[in-house]
């Protein structure tokens, strides 16, 4: 990642804050998933943060490697692995490059990294994602969208992803081509908001599919 970005994220988990997307389990979305069995190890959980996804999945039983840019989330996350007796690869890798995966992983997962990068870096993202998945791999990604409502409230707080969100073209944009974006539904979820307390957020729930 961009120092810049590391440095943002590194400062949110030292302040001591509640931050919104740090969660006491794993998203709804994932559980979901999960039950509906659509996981496929080895499972990439792409800005996995302080874990809580990774640790899920991997006590279900996948080969689960979580990368994240922060050094205090991975931290976090690999206490939290020892503490619950949970084996997880850790990376601080760069999701941009991801050096030496090359068709290895059965899933991807991204739980709000997507619309934390600018629009060329999420091509790039794309382009990374399809030489580490092996053939017949899927991407979930959840990410919040352009949905008015999301940023209807004054606050003090503007999200990670600024205040349009994601526009569904970018998410076309970014798997154009290689990859065939098989669904793309709006969801939403409850999350804390600095200075307002729980809000209900809206998402883009998408899978993208390589062939």
């Amino acid at each position: 990642m961009v120092p810049e970005f590391v440095s943002r994220f590194e400062r949110a988990y030292l302040s001591g804050a509640q931050l919104p997307w740090e969660l006491d389990g794993p998203a709804e979305f994932v559980v979901r998933l999960a039950e509906e069995g659509v996981f496929r190890g080895p499972v990439l959980d792409a800005g996995c943060g302080t874990g809580e996804n990774a640790l899920f999945l991997a006590g279900r039983g996948y080969e689960v490697v979580g990368v994240d840019a922060a050094p205090t989330a991975l931290a976090r996350a690999r206490a939290k692995a020892e503490e619950r007796g949970v084996d997880v690869e850790w990376s601080a890798d760069d999701v941009r490059e991801l050096p030496g995966r090359r068709d290895f992983f059965g899933t991807v997962l991204d739980s709000g990294l997507f619309h934390n990068l600018d629009e060329s870096d999420q091509r790039r993202y794309a382009d990374t994602l399809y030489r580490a998945c092996r053939s017949g791999a899927d991407v979930y990604l959840f990410a919040m969208n352009n949905n008015p409502l999301n940023f209807a409230e004054p606050h003090r707080w503007s999200p990670s992803c600024d205040r349009h969100g994601v526009r569904l073209s970018a998410i076309e944009q970014a798997f154009a081509g290689d990859w065939n974006v098989a669904a793309i539904d709006e969801t939403r979820m409850t999350v804390f908001v600095p200075h307002q307390g729980d809000r209900v957020r809206y998402f883009w729930l998408a899978r993208l599919h390589k062939g």
